[in-house]
């Protein structure tokens, strides 16, 4: 923690508890989070990535529950733990403190409303005044890149890319300090991705927010995050400055996800992980990576590796380090 930490998550472990199993989503997480710092989460779908999300709202449901943790916010009354926080406390800090573009936000917009009553809404439950929303619609459109017009519009009458843009400024309509973007861009063709990528980044820097960007595709992180976690089986894998985790990736979790990915600028053959990951309702033995793993040793089989640094501020879970 850094005297520009914003949000502290510590040790966090989520489990969703069904009645013939227990899933161990997310197994003691921590990182931190900086005032105007872009953080990328990143990993394949099942990893926990957006169980975390969630739990940084308190917004998870049954069969979720939080088995140990905290959540530390530090806002202008001073910090407290989102895990604590009674209800008339929750609804002050989401959207107001932290907010979120949630996966598939496509269709996460009421579609009998318009978008001006949506985002009115949504304003008005939060301390703004009538008289001061209409003129406030108009603004946050105009900064997630549309004309005044859309207000009047139904969902069902945006593309794709003009509802992602809804959400955004939907998000940002009651100037949120973080925003959590949750695989924000699924579903767009790559053109509109761009756009909207490029969207988020001015937001962040005019507004000086700091922006968690989740996403299963570790190449869009490539060139916005500041730092990059990298997720495997509910656990941080590797996390690091995002200049070091693709110059230089140390698990080997990370330098499969990067060889996966297809190069314009140069011939390279493309490889696929093998396999699939574990079954996190299943007593893990060993490192969770070590069955599609191309360095696995005796050692992996038998011991959990803990997340060691590897160089300053770079983190990795591997007994490839520190043999």
């Amino acid at each position: 923690m850094t005297t520009s930490t914003i949000m502290e998550v510590v040790d966090l472990s989520v489990d969703y508890v069904l009645p013939d199993r227990t899933i161990k989503a997310v197994s003691h997480v921590s990182l931190d989070v900086n005032k105007g710092e872009v953080i990328g989460i990143v990993g394949e779908s099942g990893s926990g990535k957006s169980t975390l999300a969630m739990t940084f709202l308190k917004l998870l449901e049954y069969p979720g529950k939080i088995k140990g943790g905290k959540v530390v916010y530090y806002g202008s009354e001073g910090k407290s733990d989102v895990l604590k926080m009674k209800p008339s406390a929750l609804r002050k800090y989401r959207w107001k403190e932290v907010s979120m573009i949630f996966q598939s936000a496509m269709n996460s917009l009421n579609p009998v409303m318009r978008i001006e009553d949506q985002m009115g809404d949504v304003m008005v439950e939060h301390g703004y005044k009538e008289d001061e929303v209409d003129e406030r619609i108009d603004y946050m459109l105009q900064l997630a890149g549309l004309t005044k017009n859309v207000r009047k519009s139904f969902p069902h009458e945006l593309s794709g890319g003009m509802k992602q843009r809804v959400n955004i400024a939907l998000a940002l309509s009651c100037d949120p300090k973080i925003l959590i973007a949750d695989e924000a861009t699924t579903a767009l063709d790559v053109v509109v991705q761009r756009q909207i990528l490029t969207r988020l980044l001015k937001l962040k820097d005019d507004l000086s927010i700091s922006l968690i960007f989740i996403t299963h595709d570790i190449s869009l992180v490539a060139n916005i995050a500041d730092k990059v976690n990298v997720m495997y089986a509910g656990k941080i894998a590797e996390s690091g400055p995002s200049n070091e985790i693709f110059d230089s990736p140390q698990h080997p979790y990370t330098k499969a996800l990067l060889a996966s990915i297809p190069s314009l600028e140069q011939e390279k053959s493309v490889k696929g992980i093998r396999g699939t990951p574990p079954d996190l309702s299943e007593e893990i033995k060993g490192c969770p990576f070590k069955d599609r793993c191309d360095s696995v040793f005796d050692r992996c089989k038998n011991e959990v590796p803990e997340l060691k640094m590897v160089s300053q501020g770079h983190y990795a879970a591997c007994h490839l380090y520190g043999r």
